[in-house]
């Protein structure tokens, strides 16, 4: 179609020599994916150098976490190229057509669905000479409870055209190795990698973790679950809840009861975790219904930050974030 002629062009102008090192990401968002390939990008840079790593978004508006790819490689994202929106699906054949006309060394796929529809679409088109890798964290679920991610999508059909699948726990892999009774030479292919986590610095003189103040940090959507936040204030009406996160449309607000919580408050979005004001704060509130690693968690306790959370388990019943 003629978008997405426009939107080759529109790439090919500012990627001008092919990369050798292809990143693909959901988008430039806030998430623990995100920082994983962060830390990914950088580990290249360093080992590497950046000037043939391309890291590209396709699937997600967003520019907030630029910065944690600043120095690591070209930095582009597909939705922003965009004249008009494309369809999900016109997207991933872009993306198949970047790739096969590039011919990357390697391609490293952290929740990127064009990636992983264009994989399973195109298969051993775009593996040659072309050596794949990918990420999974964790499964979403339905409203109806059942477990929808990449990896109940599309692990079986790319599994065999994928060299590693990477995760930052064990017990995700543990998990989708007995759900989908792979093979020994399969499991051989999936690996955990534990990821780094960065400690803020808290000045000695300054009084750390006291009062009447609650953190609570993250995405704001149901699988948080805010409306839990809502009502645990309203049964300590004494303590302040400080809620770090994107700002959400104001039914959304009312639907999980945070407009009936005078003791929250909206305090805005955060890029990294340790530049929160983690002094005032006596305790971490940690409300997820299920997670995969919940990195806000590691970095809490990195600091020594008390945490009160609940024992979230993994949709397939493995406990989020064992190891």
């Amino acid at each position: 179609t003629n978008e997405r002629t426009w939107l080759m062009q529109q790439v090919l102008e500012r990627v001008p020599q092919p990369p050798r090192r292809l990143l693909l990401i959901h988008g430039f968002v806030v998430g623990g994916v995100e920082r994983v390939a962060a830390h990914a990008a950088q580990a290249v840079a360093s080992r590497l150098g950046g000037h043939d790593l391309l890291v590209l978004a396709t699937d997600q508006l967003g520019l907030d976490t630029l910065d944690w790819f600043l120095g690591t490689g070209t930095l582009l994202s597909l939705p922003h190229l965009e004249r008009e929106p494309l369809a999900w699906e016109e997207r991933a054949l872009v993306l198949a057509q970047l790739i096969r006309f590039w011919r990357p060394q390697a391609v490293l796929n952290l929740h990127s669905a064009a990636g992983w529809r264009a994989l399973e679409r195109f298969g051993t088109a775009l593996t040659q000479p072309t050596r794949w890798s990918a990420g999974l964290f964790c499964r979403d679920r339905l409203p109806n409870g059942l477990p929808v991610s990449h990896a109940d999508r599309y692990l079986r059909s790319t599994l065999p055209l994928v060299e590693r699948v990477f995760c930052d726990h064990q017990a995700f892999l543990s998990q989708i190795s007995s759900d989908f009774a792979l093979p020994r030479r399969s499991r051989a292919r999936l690996q955990v990698l534990y990821q780094p986590v960065e400690l803020p610095a808290i000045p000695p003189e300054v009084p750390c973790f006291h009062g009447e103040r609650v953190l609570w940090a993250g995405r704001l959507c149901q699988q948080k679950r805010p409306d839990l936040l809502a009502r645990v204030a309203a049964l300590v009406p004494h303590l302040q809840f400080d809620l770090y996160g994107p700002p959400v449309p104001a039914d959304q607000w009312q639907a999980w009861g945070l407009d009936r919580a005078p003791n929250v408050q909206a305090c805005g979005s955060y890029t990294c975790f340790a530049d929160l004001p983690l002094a005032r704060y006596a305790a971490l509130l940690f409300t997820s219904d299920y997670e995969g690693l919940p990195n806000v968690l590691l970095e809490a306790g990195a600091c020594g930050l008390p945490m009160v959370a609940m024992a979230v388990v993994s949709p397939g019943g493995g406990r989020a974030g064992s190891a």
